[in-house]
């Protein structure tokens, strides 16, 4: 009978054995990794104003956007920004699209999905905000759009509503 009850007592100290080698294993590697960790990312500054350049058109909700620029840029890396007096709309458009909340479907342009993947220089874009997106620019309205590419601004054009 000493030896059916020695098996158990064996696993047990195994298994506690194996559970506190794993346990260090895990917090020596957190400590060595702690140390190799990224510092944050740094940002290149905005892209000069000479390759950076839109300009825009408000006609009350609808906007229109053009690329005057020298560089194409890639939409999949691009988020657009879009205020009304200085409130930023509740929905803001993703970029490229086709029928997302707040925004008339079917974007004329280049933030059509249907287009290719980049905003060519003199590439017109059109899109026109609606409810239940707010606010909807009203006459007189100061409309300022910002382009961000790959997290950074790229630029920023205002327009009376």
């Amino acid at each position: 009978m000493l030896d059916r009850g020695a098996v158990p007592i064996v696993a047990h100290v195994l298994l506690v054995g194996l559970v506190v080698i794993t346990a260090a294993s895990v917090g020596g590697m957190m400590f060595i990794t702690a140390d190799t960790v990224p510092s944050a990312p740094t940002f290149e500054p905005d892209r000069p104003a000479e390759s950076a350049q839109i300009d825009l058109e408000a006609d009350r909700a609808e906007f229109t956007l053009t690329h005057q620029g020298s560089e194409p840029i890639d939409l999949d890396a691009t988020a657009v920004e879009i205020t009304v007096e200085d409130e930023p709309l509740r929905f803001q458009p993703t970029v490229p699209y086709f029928s997302i909340v707040g925004f008339r479907p079917g974007p004329k342009g280049a933030f059509n999905v249907a287009g290719d993947d980049q905003w060519k220089p003199n590439e017109t874009t059109t899109i026109e905000v609606v409810p239940p997106n707010a606010p909807i620019p009203q006459a007189g309205a100061e409309v300022t759009v910002t382009v961000h590419v790959n997290g950074d601004r790229y630029a920023t054009a205002s327009d009376t509503a």
